[in-house]
């Protein structure tokens, strides 16, 4: 009785202070940014937190909330008609390239081995790479990626 009560007592200083230090929660949870939706689930559950730092070498890198978490497990939740052969994930990662006007399918090739989507030829930044990773990774059936892609020459760099 007398631990739900200080619980109490917490939540309610949280939800009513006047100052960030009144606010704050004082245990910190972090993840890496390869974390699993599953275990940043599993986290924000365990703790009954709705937010949870994104820590690289030491440094906040991002913050991940549940609705990110919402969104991304959404987004992952194959349809019973979809292809999961090598072709079927080869396609439904060309066709979301098309769909994107940062993507450029002109310099850029798909392979599909396994599951594992390689994409190979060239792109125009390392946002673009990062950009490829998170479309390949919200295709269902797809196991691993591998980017085989180099910078784009200058003279063809619009």
């Amino acid at each position: 009785m007398f631990m739900d009560n200080l619980l109490e007592a917490q939540l309610y200083i949280r939800s009513h202070g006047a100052t960030a230090g009144e606010m704050m929660s004082t245990q910190v949870i972090t993840v890496s940014p390869g974390e699993t939706a599953f275990n940043v689930a599993r986290l924000m559950e365990e703790h009954r937190i709705r937010r949870l730092l994104v820590v690289e070498n030491g440094d906040v890198v991002g913050i991940v909330s549940r609705s990110d978490l919402i969104r991304a497990l959404v987004m992952a939740q194959p349809s019973a008609t979809d292809d999961q052969s090598d072709e079927g994930i080869r396609q439904a990662v060309m066709e979301a390239m098309q769909r994107e006007a940062w993507a450029d399918t002109a310099y850029t090739a798909v392979n599909v081995r396994d599951g594992t989507v390689e994409f190979h030829g060239f792109r125009r930044s390392t946002m673009e790479s990062q950009a490829l990773r998170v479309l390949a990774q919200n295709i269902p059936g797809v196991r691993h990626i591998e980017d085989n892609t180099r910078s784009l020459p200058g003279y063809f760099a619009g």
